[in-house]
């Protein structure tokens, strides 16, 4: 899947700048750009996604993480929620690592919507770090929102601009873990837990104008 991801990423001209490996058993929480966020990260290291139900219906995008064994949720379903983060935590127990987007939506840079706290219960549950994961999008150096997959716009629509674009680099930072005291659990760990990761985006991200 890793060179599957690398193979379609060159396909759409998309040079990646990541890290070599990333950990097992942790949970990485990122910041959301694009459908090309998930082919990043893939890309880097095989991992577990929570997404959006809709997107296992995209074309090409939804067949890839499908593969990988997604764990889909309906926005509207959140009585369903506790036992997705439960399969999520026996995924973490496993020594698999869970990728999750807590922005809830996507945003035309980093570091996004505040952080929404349930995902961050899985890693409590399962004792696992915590890694922020910063995801941008560059040419020529600069910020590009090329890859921005916001509003009202079609997937295909995205993808042609993302062929036509000229120079664009993703770029996967993985930062070093969230100190979320694992020998206890007070109420607010959860809350602790994604300011934290929110926090480090926002210090790592890059600020400057387009």
């Amino acid at each position: 899947m890793r060179w599957t991801c690398r193979l379609l990423l060159r396909a759409l001209g998309v040079k990646l700048a990541a890290p070599a490996q990333i950990p097992p058993g942790t949970l990485l929480a990122a910041n959301h750009i694009s459908w090309l966020d998930a082919v990043a990260v893939l890309a880097v290291e095989p991992v577990t996604f929570l997404a959006k139900q809709e997107v296992a219906t995209w074309p090409i995008i939804g067949r890839v993480i499908r593969r990988v064994g997604t764990r889909f949720i309906h926005r509207e379903g959140l009585r369903a929620l506790p036992l997705t983060i439960g399969v999520l935590a026996d995924e973490l127990r496993h020594g698999r690592t869970v990728a999750v987007f807590p922005g809830g939506t996507t945003w035309c840079g980093p570091p996004g919507g505040r952080f929404r706290r349930a995902a961050f219960q899985a890693a409590l549950d399962a004792r696992a770090p915590v890694r922020p994961v910063t995801i941008s999008y560059t040419q020529g150096g600069r910020p590009s929102t090329v890859p921005a997959f916001v509003g009202g716009g079609s997937l295909v629509a995205s993808l042609w601009q993302v062929v036509r674009a000229r120079d664009l680099i993703v770029r996967v930072d993985v930062h070093d873990p969230v100190d979320h005291g694992l020998t206890t659990f007070p109420p607010h760990a959860r809350r602790e837990l994604a300011d934290a990761a929110y926090q480090a985006i926002s210090a790592s991200a890059d600020t400057s104008p387009l």
